[in-house]
This record gives structure tokens, C-alpha cells and sequence, in this order.
């Protein structure tokens, strides 16, 4: 699915400036036409964060470009990530959003996921996040203790997705007995398989998505998934304060750390530095621009941003993190 985002006109631009919208450029952007590519299918929460992105990026960019919509679903956004980490448009020309998981994936599987985080042109993301395991009304599986100790089935979409990694993570460290099924091309599709009964649950299911959607009151929630507890979910169990081994915690906390920031873009590695800077202003002040933040609002969207320099510097702390660690959190995602 292909969707052309107009450029703002003269007079729009005239307006803007009018109105005092500033729009601040460390070096000269040439690109007519960004290519904003969504590593998951349409209709889901990453497809509707993208889109919003490409409606209003470009009014703070030089020239304000066109924005070209392409979703490229495969392996959780690896398939997107491995495409992007290959590309030489690295002019701003190309954005990606993926599955945060992307920046610590290479750690647990280096050998399908053969490129480097830290090289990667981070941009900014729109979520700090909180994932929640769900079941369907039909399965029975209305508590926590269900959850653990009965047979059932979590679709997912790949291993390097939050929807593979922390069912895994979960099943490994409290011995649970459900199955993850992966091969879904995106969340929509596992909703699918939810309602025709093909799985019974699903996990990794950001919170923002669900939150204010048609599924939020029509699965059972069994409990979230965060380094802190999210203040929406009240006393919904927090998978994290379960356990109890602390080198078990700091190995399940290297998994979890992507969700603070979750809605990630990034661009392909060698951009020059004041290009870089150029796309980072322009993504920091659309996510505190007004018209954005009332359409975020008017979509059920909530905004919780994080610049990309500070994601830059926290990708490169996450994958030196210590080899013991990174072991042991390999092994629970198996």
C-alpha cells in the first residue's frame, strides 16, 4: 500500500511562518521526495504512527518534501531493518520505522541479523511504551495462573519482534506451557487468527495500540510488560516485578529496554552528520507542534518522544552491555 503526502504549498508555508512555526535546518536538505517505509503491514499501530509522521514531517523539513508511504511487512521488520542497513540513501531520501527490538536484535541472533545498530541513523521515536499479553474471551484464560499452566497458542509475527521476544522471555522464565506460533505479517493479522480461534493470545501487544481501539475491552488482559509499571493498566500484574533472581531481571531488562523507544525511525548508516541533525530537528519540534499533537490526539495517539541523538547514544550502551548478560538474555528468547 503506496500513500503520496502532498507538499504544503506557498501560501501554507507563508502561513506557517506567519504563525511563528519555525523550522530549524543545521545544513542544506535536497530531497524532493522521502521515502517512509513501515516494516509491518497496513492497519496496525505502526502503520498509523508512520502515516501521521508523513503528514507532518515534511512541513518542518527544507523544501517540504513529498512523503511516499510504503509498507514492507517480513521477519518483524528485520527484512526492512537488513534493507535499510544495506542502503546507500543515506541523503535523508529514506526512513524506515521499525520494531525497536531492531537495535538489540544483533545481539541474540547475529546470524539473521547481520548489520549494526549502532550505524544506523536514529532519528527519534514517538512512544516510551507498555506491552500487554492478552486472551481471548473464548479461551477460558482468565488469570495469571491460567496463563502460565495451560496449553494454548500466542501468535507472533518473527523472532526479532516484541511479539516473539517476550512471550519467550515469559515462557523461559517462569516455565510457562503455551506455544508461540510465528509467521503473522503484522498485528493485524494475529487479531485475525485471535478472532477465528487459531490463537488464543497474544503478547508484545503495545498498549498504545490496543488502548482506546475496538479490542480493548473484548480480550481478557493477563498482565504488562515494562521496566516500570504503566499508571493506565492500575494493578494489572507487571511481568517484570515477577522475578525474582536479579541476574535473571538484568537479562530480561536488556530485552525490555527498547520499549522507551518504541515508534523508532532511523535512516540508513553514513548520512553526514548535519544532515542527520537536520531530519533530528525537524522530527523534535514536529512531535511538540501543535497540529501534529491534535491529530495524534484525535487518533488515540499517545506522544511520549524521545530525540535520536538520545537514542544513538543508548542503542551504542545496549549493545556493549556484558557478554554474561547478553548470553543469558539470548537463552530466554530461545
Amino acid at each position: 500500500m503506496t500513500t503520496r503526502i502532498k507538499k504544503i504549498g506557498l501560501a501554507a508555508s507563508l502561513a506557517l511562518a506567519v504563525l511563528g512555526v519555525s523550522q530549524p535546518y543545521a545544513a542544506p536538505f535536497d530531497a524532493d521526495t522521502v521515502e517512509l517505509r513501515i516494516g509491518y503491514s497496513a492497519g496496525g499501530g505502526y502503520d498509523t504512527f508512520g502515516r501521521l509522521v508523513a503528514r507532518h514531517l515534511g512541513r518542518f523539513l527544507p523544501g517540504n518534501p513529498d512523503f511516499v508511504v510504503q509498507n514492507q511487512p517480513g521477519g518483524g521488520s528485520l527484512k526492512l531493518t537488513l534493507l535499510t542497513a544495506a542502503s546507500k540513501a543515506n541523503d535523508g531520501s529514506l526512513i524506515t520505522m521499525a520494531n525497536s527490538s531492531m537495535a538489540t536484535f544483533p545481539l541474540f541472533n547475529a546470524d539473521a541479523a547481520k548489520y549494526d545498530p549502532t550505524a544506523l541513523t536514529w532519528i527519534g521515536s514517538l512512544a516510551n511504551e507498555t506491552s500487554v499479553c492478552v486472551t481471548t474471551k473464548a479461551s477460558g484464560i482468565e488469570t495469571m495462573d491460567a496463563f502460565m499452566a495451560q496449553d494454548f497458542v500466542v501468535g507472533a509475527t518473527d523472532k526479532g519482534a516484541t511479539t516473539y521476544q517476550f512471550p519467550a522471555l515469559l515462557k523461559n522464565l517462569f516455565d510457562a506451557k503455551f506455544r508461540i506460533v510465528t509467521g503473522y505479517p503484522g498485528g493485524p493479522e494475529i487479531l485475525l487468527a485471535m478472532e477465528q480461534g487459531e490463537v488464543q493470545a497474544r503478547c508484545g501487544y503495545s498498549w498504545s495500540s490496543l488502548k482506546g481501539s475496538a479490542y480493548e475491552n473484548q480480550f481478557n488482559r493477563i498482565g504488562q510488560l515494562g521496566l516500570v509499571r504503566n499508571k493506565d493498566l492500575g494493578d494489572l500484574p507487571a511481568f517484570y516485578e515477577m522475578i525474582e533472581d536479579e541476574n535473571e531481571r538484568k537479562a530480561a531488562a536488556l530485552v525490555i529496554a527498547p520499549l522507551a523507544f518504541y515508534r523508532a525511525f532511523f535512516a540508513p548508516p553514513g548520512m553526514d552528520p548535519e544532515v542527520a541533525a537536520t531530519l533530528r530537528d525537524a522530527f523534535t519540534e514536529m512531535t511538540q507542534d501543535a497540529e501534529f499533537l491534535k491529530e495524534a490526539e484525535s487518533l488515540g495517539l499517545d506522544v511520549d518522544a524521545m530525540p535520536g541523538e538520545e537514542i544513538q547514544k543508548l542503542v551504542a550502551e545496549l549493545m556493549a552491555s556484558d557478554a554474561s548478560l547478553v548470553e543469558r538474555a539470548g537463552e530466554l528468547l530461545e
